[in-house]
């Protein structure tokens, strides 16, 4: 849903603990995922300390957005317009069994989580 940035920034002081940024690489992987400059990417981009893959690889937004235009969950638009920005500030809130899959882009394998903590400048699941 769309919020203010307030409520955004609220939530993620909330629940952003321990969360690591995303590389300059991974930063690079994101925007060529994208079709997108990444100099547009609304950063910093986190992700919270579960978002390890069995292959013991740290997942990242190549991942998730990978996972969410391979499931056809979301269109690569609105995931660029979102995390570029130009749709505003976003906040997806987790349902009480809302555990998803996420496949890592290097070993292709889909690893469920109770939890959604990711988040940038501009969306956060929480």
């Amino acid at each position: 849903m769309r919020v203010s940035p307030e409520t955004l920034q609220f939530v993620q002081a909330k629940f952003n603990k321990g969360f690591r940024e995303m590389t300059a690489n991974e930063l690079d992987a994101l925007a060529a995922a994208l079709g997108v400059d990444a100099k547009e990417l609304r950063g910093p981009f986190l992700m919270g300390p579960e978002y390890v893959c069995g292959c013991g690889r740290q997942l990242s937004f190549v991942d998730v957005v990978g996972t969410a235009k391979k499931t056809g969950h979301h269109s690569n638009t609105i995931l660029a317009d979102i995390l570029c920005g130009r749709a505003g500030f976003w906040l997806t809130v987790a349902g009480s069994d809302d555990s998803r899959a996420v496949e890592c882009t290097a070993c292709h394998t889909a690893t469920s989580f109770g939890s959604h903590n990711y988040s940038s400048r501009t969306y956060a699941y929480a």
